[in-house]
């Protein structure tokens, strides 16, 4: 079933119809309280993926609408949602991403729930065939025993990429047992269902997805979406000295700002990452446009600022 066609039990019919009629491009669809629906298509192949044109539909999204789709796309229970949602997004199955945005109640710890949502960011997941292969051979002449960390600005391809990576290494000569940490569930989808020698960990936590997956399944390669806090620093030194490869994403424009981030940093220099593939843009219909950056040159670069 299309991604699109996923969405028809979640959308009421004022909405589903826009999305039907761009479907061969939509990439994103915004839900705002009291404004209009607005698409993001990815059009012509000579656009960047995801940084496509944004068309207002003439729809307002008025109370009663918007209050019927958050019930809809939270299984009409929004308390047993409530703890993503104050994370950001709302998780939804073959990776399909919500993206959440409204009004937090914080205490002392942090958000404790959303007085009211005001914006959605419905993100349709691509599957794009050989897309990695460029990431698979420098792996490959690696003998598989490398780490890398992908990085981009959000909405080129990170993920689009990483997902066709994980059916190349399962699929490769020889194949590789994968483990995929797929906290926000926006990894896993349906061209990966039929391939053998990947674990999914759906919704966990991404230091603990990483732990069990490392005491546990055994895995030739774990890979994990959008790195962050330390505990995932824990987890990802403990699987590098377990003698497990990495393969993880980040948000940055450069190579150099990466290690702006203390987390990053602190990997950097344990020696977790041999090299640092930079997407600079994925064009429609041909491969992304990579740069790749080796964990020496990017400390050296870091030294001398």
């Amino acid at each position: 079933m299309k991604k699109i066609e996923q969405l028809r039990k979640y959308l009421p019919q004022d909405v589903y119809r826009f999305v039907k009629e761009f479907e061969n491009s939509l990439t994103e669809i915004r839900i705002r309280r009291g404004k209009p629906l607005s698409l993001t298509l990815a059009r012509g192949e000579c656009g960047p993926y995801g940084y496509g044109e944004n068309y207002i539909c003439p729809l307002v999204i008025h109370d009663d609408l918007m209050d019927r789709i958050i019930s809809s796309l939270c299984h009409h229970s929004l308390y047993s949602h409530m703890e993503s949602m104050t994370d950001g997004y709302i998780a939804m199955k073959e990776g399909v991403r919500v993206g959440v945005s409204g009004k937090a109640v914080c205490d002392n710890v942090g958000i404790k729930n959303l007085s009211s949502v005001n914006s959605l960011n419905i993100r349709i997941p691509r599957f794009i065939y050989n897309i990695s292969i460029e990431i698979y051979t420098y792996l490959a002449q690696k003998h598989f025993g490398e780490s890398i960390l992908i990085f981009s600005p959000p909405n080129m391809g990170k993920t689009t990429v990483l997902r066709d990576l994980i059916r190349q290494l399962a699929l490769g000569a020889p194949p590789r047992r994968v483990a995929v940490v797929d906290t926000r569930c926006e990894i896993e989808v349906e061209e990966l269902h039929e391939v053998c020698h990947i674990d999914f960990l759906s919704g966990y936590p991404r230091g603990k997805g990483i732990e069990i997956a490392t005491r546990t399944l055994s895995p030739q390669y774990i890979i994990c979406d959008e790195i962050g806090g330390y505990e995932e620093v824990r987890s990802l030194l403990s699987a590098q000295n377990a003698g497990v490869p990495v393969i993880a994403t980040a948000h940055a424009s450069t190579a150099e700002e990466l290690l702006q981030r203390d987390n990053i940093r602190i990997l950097n220099e344990h020696n977790l990452f041999s090299e640092y593939v930079g997407i600079q843009g994925i064009r429609i219909g041909s491969a992304p446009i990579l740069s790749f950056t080796s964990a020496r040159e990017i400390s050296d670069n870091h030294n001398k600022k």
